[in-house]
């Protein structure tokens, strides 16, 4: 079986060569899909001389993470695509493994391997859980420890899937800037019947966090993906609505400290 890699770009042109090389030595990734969104530095220039099975698309302009992968995924030619963050790097193998264990699961829809800090060797704790919740964001109630191997969603930073079912759901949320499209995903695959795994066997080493430098940015992006997803996920709009009011002493606290 062949793969489709995807990875996403933007202005961390050090970290996608890493992840592109990490990509074309699985013998299983016969095409190495990048998306650079609009990054202005010379992303483009090193990217266009890999050649070979490296398949560079250009965007006009920063259209987010989940839409980028999703103009990777209409190009890819691959029953499986294997979306991958330009900040992670896959192990010795990973692809074979995650193939090899798909074709034992019954009606399959997401597989993820082990996502490993950047030590790479502690897992990363909030790379897969339970779909989140009005009631547990409020009560803070984490599920950073989770250690299932059938969680409700899987981290979007490295997943396989077949193609079809990717674009059977619209592909990620185009709403969604970034975070939490692949929850939205594993939800929507889920409605589908289809499963989603974790094979511990393959793995990833994910760095985390590269893409979007200033935490205020970061947080303003997040919330407005949290509020997505909850939508998405059925959550009433009082509830929602809730959450927004408590975010705001956090909200002020950090425009305090950014003075």
């Amino acid at each position: 079986m062949a793969v489709s890699v995807v990875i996403v770009n933007y202005r961390t042109p050090e970290l996608t060569m890493a992840a592109v090389e990490s990509a074309l030595a699985q013998s299983e990734a016969v095409e190495v899909i990048v998306v650079d969104n609009a990054s202005g530095d010379d992303s483009v220039s090193r990217l266009k001389a890999l050649g070979g099975r490296v398949i560079l698309i250009e965007s006009s302009e920063n259209i987010g993470f989940g839409r980028a992968n999703n103009l990777g995924v209409e190009r890819a030619c691959q029953e499986f695509v294997f979306l991958l963050n330009s900040d992670a790097l896959l192990h010795a193998g990973c692809l074979g493994k995650l193939l090899a264990y798909w074709t034992t699961l019954d009606r399959p829809g997401i597989l993820a391997p082990a996502v490993y800090l950047a030590d790479g060797k502690t897992l990363q704790p909030d790379a897969q859980g339970p779909f989140p919740t009005v009631w547990g964001l409020i009560t803070r109630k984490s599920a950073a420890h989770d250690t299932s191997l059938t969680p409700d969603w899987v981290s979007g930073c490295a997943m396989l899937m077949r193609r079809e079912d990717f674009l059977a759901v619209g592909g990620f949320d185009s709403e969604i800037f970034m975070y939490y499209e692949d929850v939205v995903l594993c939800h929507a695959i889920r409605g589908r019947g289809l499963g989603v795994q974790r094979c511990l066997d393959a793995a990833v080493t994910h760095l985390g966090g590269k893409s979007i430098a200033r935490s205020s940015d970061r947080k303003k992006v997040y919330y407005q993906a949290q509020d997505i997803m909850l939508r998405r996920l059925g959550e009433p709009s009082w509830a929602i609505a809730l959450v927004r009011l408590l975010r705001i002493p956090y909200q002020l606290l950090q425009r305090l400290r950014s003075f």
